[in-house]
């Protein structure tokens, strides 16, 4: 395995906050076995590595791109995470613009009930 893939795999799990022994239980080896796949002690098969990946919430293509896990865009149908990321931030603004219209039109429908009395 390649030197890079191992260091891939061990950056991936450490991003997520998980111990080598949760990441083997999962994918039914000992945390021993796991520990020299990350050190590059032991070669790690196709089906083992789509395991990992599975296990750490990554596209397997990660542990074999220049960049790291972490700065992957992670696709949300037609946008990018970024790109998600801005929309939702124009909904909130629109909904406190909403919101904020709301309580001026009750503000002023209170002023016209208040006008009618007199």
């Amino acid at each position: 395995m390649s030197i890079d893939v191992h260091n891939r795999i061990r950056t991936a799990r450490e991003s997520k906050g998980l111990k080598q022994d949760i990441v083997a239980a999962e994918i039914g080896i000992s945390q021993a076995a796991y520990g020299k796949i990350e050190r590059g002690e032991n070669d790690v098969n196709t089906k083992r590595l789509l395991q990992i990946a599975k296990v750490l919430d990554v596209n397997i293509c990660d542990f074999f791109e220049d960049r790291t896990v972490a700065d992957r865009k992670i696709d949300y149908g037609y946008v990018t995470r970024d790109e998600f990321g801005d929309l939702l931030r124009q909904v909130r603004k629109l909904t406190q613009e909403i919101q904020n219209l709301k309580t001026f039109t009750v503000g002023a429908g209170n002023k016209k009930k208040k006008r009618k009395k007199r």
